[in-house]
């Protein structure tokens, strides 16, 4: 029960403020326009994954493969590392593929960006093959 009533003032909260918060910001003049452009698109697209996880697991992926709904994660994560793992539906590989229009390898770009963050190393193909041939 607590949970539901946190989530309820966080929800009231977030919609009375966000919009005052965002105008206040762009007005001001305070901040670079295209990095708080570019956090808030960073956060909602992790807010989504958390709020859309189960629908997207459901038609988004296949089987196995990374599930969604990690709210650590972004959407394009997600989307990039089942793209990596072949495990996207059809609508997923579409969905990737809007997005990798708009901003090239968006997805894959992703996908190293969050490995980066978090210190993960992912050999690229030729070097997981040269070190099979030792």
């Amino acid at each position: 029960m607590i949970n539901f009533i946190l989530f309820l003032v966080a929800y009231i909260l977030a919609f009375v403020l966000f919009p005052l918060g965002f105008i206040y910001a762009l007005l001001t003049f305070r901040v670079s326009k295209s990095k708080y452009l570019f956090n808030l698109a960073f956060a909602i697209d992790k807010l989504g994954n958390a709020v859309l996880g189960v629908v997207m697991n459901d038609v988004l992926k296949k089987k196995g493969g990374l599930s969604f709904g990690n709210f650590d994660q972004t959407i394009s994560y997600c989307l990039g590392r089942n793209k990596q793992l072949n495990t996207l539906t059809m609508l997923g590989s579409g969905v990737a593929n809007i997005l990798d229009f708009v901003d090239k390898d968006h997805c894959i770009k992703a996908v190293e960006s969050y490995n980066k963050r978090n210190g993960i190393f992912v050999p690229l193909n030729d070097e997981l093959e040269q070190d099979e041939s030792r």
